[in-house]
């Protein structure tokens, strides 16, 4: 398992709008090509300038997308870019952002979902076996990694978004991002720099995430009957047929062989790559119940935020 990415180009892709401009003037960006680009200045065209004066050894494309027919094109011939001459890329959005609605097309007044994002992301995420790196510069754009599909796998290998609304003066943060991933190779060092104003996921944490709470779950109490009732809900939920019967007898052996399916399921979600170590993940597991179990000896209230937790999980409700 690693928490490491390669890339080969860049794609800075601006879903602003006209009100977002920021000067009446248009900027020139020299790109060591034989004319210099003009393009109109906001958050977007400015974060490929300072790129670009950087001299980096790849290509560093700007993207100017006014709707979402325009969108699915682009990631449609990102795709066979990837898949036709190996592109592994980042891809940067800057953009507006709603934590319920998705991606804002100011043009249109219309959105994209988080979810419909996830797939479009998904399209190029499995050809470079789960190494993209998605950027989304938008309000509240770290909601997209609530909404992903695990059965369809992950939509990227790492991903960055906004945990709030965001302005000039905060987007204006990724021109040192970037200047730090290629001046000094260090990317956590980078993500530092964008403050507790954006969130940065590997999806590695992603599917441990997902398999760990109803690993730890599993622990609570001694009734392992419940943890059987969940199991069989979950697979119903995911579209398993036959007889309640059957299906019973299938929960009981998966939760049996809980480690060969936790590192099949990982693999299938990471596009081929393995997932922590069943081993590693257990002892985390029992470790963050230990932990939780001593503490609520005499912290009522995350006794009862443990139970409200597991009760929603287990399917009971509040």
């Amino acid at each position: 398992m690693t928490r490491k990415f390669a890339f080969n180009i860049i794609y800075i892709i601006d879903v602003l709008g006209d009100e977002d401009l920021d000067s009446s003037s248009d900027i020139k960006i020299n790109t060591n090509r034989p004319d210099d680009i003009t393009l109109k200045s906001n958050t977007a065209s400015k974060l490929f300038k300072s790129i670009s004066s950087l001299k980096v050894p790849i290509p560093i494309v700007f993207v100017k997308i006014h709707n979402i027919p325009m969108l699915i094109s682009f990631f449609k011939e990102l795709e066979k870019g990837v898949i036709k001459k190996g592109l592994i890329p980042i891809v940067h959005f800057e953009c507006h952002g709603s934590p319920d609605d998705g991606m804002f097309f100011p043009g249109i007044k219309k959105y994209i979902s988080w979810s419909e994002m996830n797939d479009l992301f998904l399209m190029i995420n499995k050809h470079t076996m789960n190494n993209l790196l998605a950027i989304v510069a938008g309000c509240d754009s770290f909601k997209s990694t609530e909404n992903i599909d695990f059965a369809k796998g992950s939509p990227y290998g790492c991903y960055i978004g906004a945990n709030k609304v965001t302005d000039a003066s905060i987007i204006s943060r990724f021109k040192d991002f970037y200047r730090y991933i290629f001046i000094y190779n260090d990317f956590d060092g980078a993500c530092d720099l964008l403050g507790s104003d954006f969130s940065m996921v590997f999806s590695y944490d992603i599917c441990m995430q997902r398999f760990l709470l109803p690993l730890v779950l599993s622990y609570f109490g001694e009734d392992k009957k419940e943890f059987v009732e969940y199991t069989i809900n979950r697979l119903i939920d995911n579209g398993q047929q036959g007889s309640i019967g059957e299906i019973r007898k299938l929960a009981k052996y998966r939760l049996k062989h809980i480690d060969k399916y936790y590192e099949r399921s990982g693999v299938q979600f990471l596009h081929g790559q393995r997932p922590l170590a069943f081993t590693e993940l257990k002892r985390i597991a029992l470790d963050l119940k230990d932990n939780l179990s001593d503490e609520a000896k005499f912290n009522i209230e995350l006794r009862n935020a443990i139970k409200l937790k597991r009760n929603i999980i287990m399917g009971k409700g509040a």
